[in-house]
């Protein structure tokens, strides 16, 4: 009686070993921030990032008078459901991948300076920090549009990527995603 005891607790401990396996949540650390789960590969530029699960990715070619360029938009999926649900007139806030050619093959800084794209114009301080993105030189610097906004920017093979994050409260996790995605760019 004893040993059917014995098995019966061990086979629930098992069992119960699985499903919490299967159900906890994986790779959420601690502070709540997400952890890359997702990979994104732009061969034909050669640069390729990772980004958390829980946000959707979207793409946009666009164009204005200074020229084409795509564009990736990263927005936590409940920030975007609530947007649709609630009919708001502004996007939640998100991490943007700008990729803009440099036709003019002028240096990054003289480009973010330059052109508006980078939204450096709308920066209050007008300074940058010097920064490393996917093993090569950047530039970091803040703005302000409809959020709050870090940006990062690099030259790469005849291309600018910027990849900024809006944020409302300096707190806010997103900006923990964007300094992990940042990590994981790589320029081939």
């Amino acid at each position: 009686m004893k040993g059917v005891l014995v098995a019966i607790l061990c086979l629930l401990l098992l069992v119960g070993a699985g499903m919490a396996y299967v159900f906890w949540p994986h790779g959420v650390p601690r502070d709540g921030s997400a952890q890359p789960t997702n990979s994104y590969s732009f061969d034909a530029l050669g640069v390729s990032f990772l980004y958390p699960g829980t946000y959707a990715f979207e793409s946009y070619p666009l164009e204005d008078e200074e020229g084409a360029w795509q564009e990736f938009v990263l927005i936590r999926k409940t920030d975007k459901i609530a947007a649709e649900q609630n009919g708001a007139s502004e996007g939640p806030v998100s991490i943007t991948i700008g990729i803009f050619p440099n036709t003019a093959g002028v240096g990054l800084e003289e480009w973010v300076r330059s052109t508006k794209h980078s939204n450096f114009h709308l920066s209050m301080d007008q300074k940058f920090s010097a920064s490393q993105m996917g093993g090569q030189q950047s530039l970091s610097y803040r703005y302000t549009g409809l959020y709050e906004v870090d940006a990062t920017a690099v030259v790469w093979k005849g291309q600018v990527y910027v990849i900024s994050v809006g944020w409302v409260d300096s707190t806010d996790s997103i900006r923990a995603d964007y300094a992990t995605l940042l990590k994981t760019v790589s320029f081939k």
